[in-house]
C-alpha cells in the first residue's frame, strides 16, 4: 500500500476556487473502483490550510489518479 500525505496553505481569495476544483477532481474519482484507493481532503479549521491523505492499493491505480484530467487541472495555480 502507498500512503501519500500532502497539505498547503493558499491565499483567502483562492479559498473557494481551490474547494471548487477539489471538488471536480473527487467527482472523477467516483467513476473509478474505490476498492483500489481511498481519497480524503481536510481542511484546517479557521485557516485557509488544506491536507490531502490519499491511499492506494498499487503504483498502477495512483498514477491512474494522478492523470485524470481534473485532477491535473486542480494542480495547476
Amino acid at each position: 500500500m502507498i500512503v501519500v500525505k500532502v497539505s498547503y496553505t493558499v491565499k483567502e481569495s483562492y479559498v473557494e476556487l481551490n474547494k471548487e476544483k477539489i471538488s471536480a477532481f473527487l467527482k472523477s474519482f467516483a467513476d473509478l473502483d474505490n476498492r483500489l484507493f481511498i481519497y480524503s481532503v481536510f481542511m484546517v479549521k479557521e485557516t485557509n490550510t488544506f491536507a490531502h491523505i490519499s491511499q492506494y492499493k498499487n503504483e498502477s491505480i495512483q498514477n491512474e489518479l494522478l492523470a485524470i484530467p481534473s485532477f491535473l487541472e486542480f494542480q495547476k495555480c
